[in-house]
């Protein structure tokens, strides 16, 4: 800055503050030199910036994440439909063979819902199915589903939750007979029939496909419905969306897999759409039931891209194998996205199956061992009955000799 300048700058400075000392001071040992005001200007730039672009990227992440929230329908299953201005506070009823199921409170206060959550925590309760304080949830929760999301689509659903205005509401507490209500009988639940894995796209297929197949299979929890189960809960995998007559509350689930059901097989790319969009079934009748709600809440609602790739992927599914003689015991739908998952280690898969086999081989085992022990139990011993008989037959014996 040359002294001309330099002179003048002072004297903006004091006709605008007026003169001052410690402005003298400043000016005349250069310390407002032309680099110290760049260093400062750049330096009081990015003490403004930083909050702004963190702040924008905080409403990017919980944009998409509201986004999650409708392609799940967590609308359908947390919020009371008597209180929807609550919000997602839980409190629907989930009636199941098993018991009645309540859902919880995901708004984020503290005490009743997962305001003190950590990330890491929210993350272990979607793709683990495990809480806060280690303890198992029940797989009325879908996190046999929700493991096959990314952490990334977790994470902004989280932050769309933190930003929702806290609603103190405990959740009720559910309507289980024992041993249903043994939570810790869950850990061998997951060993039998959950696989807990991310999707990886598929390598063969279309990126429309595979964005269809994680919806489908992740966030959208389609088979937690439209797939039947077995007699401990667990999705059959080899019946991989092939409906069910034996739904959530009763109702019958129509198959949504055309190399199970001839008559969705005749649906077009569009009609699948069209039904997810407004509910409105090719032959004119309409959705109902939890379906009904599925639509309004979630599928009518989402990208025209998402809802093609939706009907790319069901027209034509990814078709789990059998797992042999167990299948119609141990299959779980999750094998679906494993199967299609090029990540998944063979050495891996061997060992988990070897390991379902030797705990499956223990349960059998148990069971038929409790039978014959009940039966023992209540039948009369024989031992004894053949020592009476004997006794008139050695008399009479004795008599003839």
């Amino acid at each position: 800055m040359t002294k001309n300048a330099h002179q003048n700058l002072v004297s903006t400075v004091q006709k605008v503050r007026g003169p001052s000392r410690l402005t003298e001071i400043f000016f005349s040992r250069g310390i407002f030199s032309a680099p110290h005001l760049l260093a400062l200007i750049s330096n009081l730039s990015l003490m403004v910036a930083f909050p702004a672009m963190a702040k924008t990227v905080d409403e990017i992440s919980v944009k998409r994440g509201e986004y999650i929230y409708t392609m799940g329908g967590c609308e359908s299953c947390h919020t009371d439909e008597s209180n929807r201005q609550l919000g997602p506070v839980g409190g629907v009823k989930l009636n199941t063979d098993f018991g009645a199921f309540y859902t919880p409170n995901i708004t984020p206060d503290r005490d009743t819902g997962i305001g003190g959550w950590s990330d890491r925590q929210f993350l272990d309760a979607m793709k683990k199915g495990v809480s806060p304080e280690g303890e198992h949830y029940f797989p009325s929760f879908p996190y046999t589903s929700y493991t096959n999301m990314n952490d990334e689509d977790l994470l902004d659903l989280k932050a769309f939750l933190d930003s929702l205005p806290p609603v103190s509401k405990a959740r009720e507490p559910h309507e289980l007979d024992f041993p249903f209500n043994q939570r810790w009988l869950m850990g061998f639940w997951k060993l039998l029939f959950f696989d807990q894995h991310q999707f990886q796209p598929v390598s063969n297929r279309t990126e429309s496909w595979n964005r269809g197949a994680y919806i489908v299979n992740g966030p959208g929890h389609c088979a937690e419905c439209h797939t039947p189960r077995n007699l401990f809960g667990g999705l059959k995998g080899d019946e991989h969306l092939a409906g069910t007559k034996n739904g959530p509350d009763g109702e019958s689930v129509p198959s949504i897999n055309p190399y199970k059901d001839e008559s969705f097989k005749k649906w077009t790319g569009e009609d699948i759409v069209f039904a997810l969009k407004t509910g409105m079934l090719p032959d004119g009748d309409f959705v109902g039931g939890s379906m009904g709600l599925v639509v309004e809440n979630g599928t009518s609602k989402l990208k025209d891209g998402d809802l093609s790739s939706i009907s790319e992927y069901l027209r034509s599914p990814e078709m789990p194998g059998s797992d042999g003689l167990l299948s119609a015991i141990h299959s779980s739908t999750n094998n679906v996205p494993g199967k299609l998952s090029a990540g998944t280690s063979g050495q891996s898969g061997i060992a988990v199956g070897m390991l379902r086999w030797l705990t499956w081989l223990f349960v059998i085992g148990g069971a038929v061992w409790l039978v014959a022990v009940f039966f023992s139990g209540n039948r009369p011993d024989n031992r004894k009955e053949d020592a009476s008989d004997l006794v008139p037959l050695e008399k009479r014996s004795n008599g003839i000799d």
